[in-house]
């Protein structure tokens, strides 16, 4: 027989460690844009980090900022990765969604034909952006005055319909547009494929500040849920970690997720993404504000400066127990 201390010794044991590894339910999770910067979503489902901290998260691929917006508002899923811009635009709209986490700032860069030398080449051009509402088109139009062109009278905006900046460019080779926006990955995808762009700027370099994937929540859901948000948010922060850390993580995901195959490629989407990454995923206060001024200057009635659009309650949990020094050790 097993004496009672000895028994009481090993249930209070098997209880703390089954407490270590509660699980905190199923979370629905959707994003609009199977890029490099997503690779950490991947990461995570791969390497079984969302089982680690105790919640299972399905992944959705969903086409589109505006409809991954309305999956999340209408209860669909339950988190989404989207642009700063879209969930901002919502928010300002009367939706009840807030950003909650980063995974860091859009290189945007301007790109044209090599036939296009400068930016004075650009006057009486045809620009391409997604839509009217999109991050592209509110870069663009913060960006052009500080290069010298006046949005509307030196240039002109095509909207295409189109969100991925790859298929954008394709319309520069063809002419059907002059310039569109696109990142560090895009020049060196068809710089492999033997063909060349012309950079005209940058927009960071300019002080345009423009966050690429955000997770966004409805407010009910993080009031509801905080378990379930901060469970993700470890497996999201740990998984950046590896990322950076270990590009061989990083390349797998993308051979499998995004059929890259090319370890040069690989290589360059590393250093644009997984090295890009935040070490702390605060959502980025200049590129949140920067989307207010475009929004309520495309929107005056809105009044959006008067509307939070944040809620880093949790990140300042996780922070608080010492994840973040933890996970880089």
């Amino acid at each position: 027989m097993i004496p009672r201390i000895i028994l009481l010794f090993l249930l209070t044991s098997l209880s703390h460690g089954h407490a270590q590894e509660t699980k905190v339910g199923t979370l629905n999770f959707a994003y609009a844009s199977a890029t490099p910067r997503a690779a950490y979503l991947w990461i995570a489902k791969e390497q079984r980090l969302f089982e680690k901290h105790g919640i299972n998260v399905n992944l959705v691929s969903v086409r589109g900022s505006a409809t991954t917006m309305q999956t999340l508002i209408g209860g669909d899923v339950d988190l989404i990765y989207v642009t700063g811009a879209a969930a901002v635009t919502a928010a300002a709209r009367g939706a009840p969604v807030v950003i909650i986490a980063t995974s860091g700032n859009n290189d945007y860069k301007i790109l044209t034909q090599p036939a296009i030398g400068s930016l004075q080449q650009l006057k009486g051009k045809i620009i391409g952006i997604s839509n009217p509402a999109g991050s592209d088109y509110f870069a663009l139009r913060r960006m052009l005055p500080k290069l010298g062109l006046v949005p509307g009278k030196d240039v002109s905006f095509l909207t295409t319909g189109i969100q991925s900046s790859i298929e954008k460019v394709l319309l520069v080779l063809e002419g059907r547009i002059h310039a569109t926006l696109g990142s560090a990955d895009t020049v060196a995808l068809y710089e492999m494929r033997g063909q060349k762009l012309t950079v005209l700027a940058d927009a960071v370099e300019n002080g345009v500040y423009v966050t690429s994937g955000d997770i966004a929540a409805r407010r009910q859901f993080l009031k509801e849920n905080p378990a379930k948000v901060k469970a993700f948010l470890k497996a999201m922060i740990e998984a950046m970690w590896i990322a950076k850390k270990n590009p061989s993580s990083f390349s797998a995901v993308l051979r499998k997720y995004l059929k890259l195959e090319d370890p040069k490629l690989v290589a360059i989407m590393h250093k644009n993404n997984a090295l890009d990454y935040p070490s702390k995923p605060y959502p980025s206060e200049e590129a949140i504000k920067q989307a207010i001024e475009d929004i309520n200057s495309a929107n005056p009635e809105l009044k959006s400066f008067d509307k939070e659009f944040t809620d880093v309650t949790l990140l300042k949990e996780i922070e608080k127990e010492g994840f973040f020094m933890a996970i880089q050790r």
